[in-house]
């Protein structure tokens, strides 16, 4: 009398090639998914220079001079966060006739590490500037 026996289950080598499956997959995968959150989180910085551009625009239209200062166009401080906390907005450059208005990342923020799109600048022409951390113009990469 032969006794066979049923076996169920995985063996140890068909968990360990889907495990390296898994993390190869994964190795590829990771990257571009930090990328994705770093370009989407751009937008924050983008949005909020709009947003200071437009209220520097509005704020010429009635004194005709554009704002020094941030708390002149009605924000609490010189320097305010963007919506998301994610980059520190400043007038880095305004007089009665032109402005530049710039987002750097947040310490605190992870944006800190995007060394690709370290700041975004835009002025009273509507000319849109990036760079990144070691001042290289970055714009065709960050500006779209």
């Amino acid at each position: 009398m032969s006794t066979t026996r049923l076996q169920r289950g995985f063996t140890l080598t068909e968990i360990m090639i889907v495990l390296a499956i898994v993390g190869i997959i994964a190795a590829f995968a990771y990257p571009s998914y930090v990328e994705q959150i770093r370009k989407t989180k751009r937008a924050d910085a983008k949005i909020a220079l709009q947003q200071i551009a437009q209220r520097q625009e509005t704020h010429f239209i009635k004194n005709y001079t554009y704002a020094d200062k941030l708390t002149a166009l009605g924000f609490a401080a010189d320097t305010i966060p963007s919506q998301e906390n994610d980059y520190n907005i400043t007038l880095s450059a305004a007089t009665a006739t032109s402005y530049t208005v710039q987002a750097t990342p947040a310490s605190s923020s992870a944006q800190a590490k995007d060394t690709t799109c370290a700041i975004f600048t835009l002025d009273q022409m509507g000319r849109k500037i990036a760079k990144d951390s070691s001042d290289t113009v970055t714009t065709d990469k960050c500006w779209r």
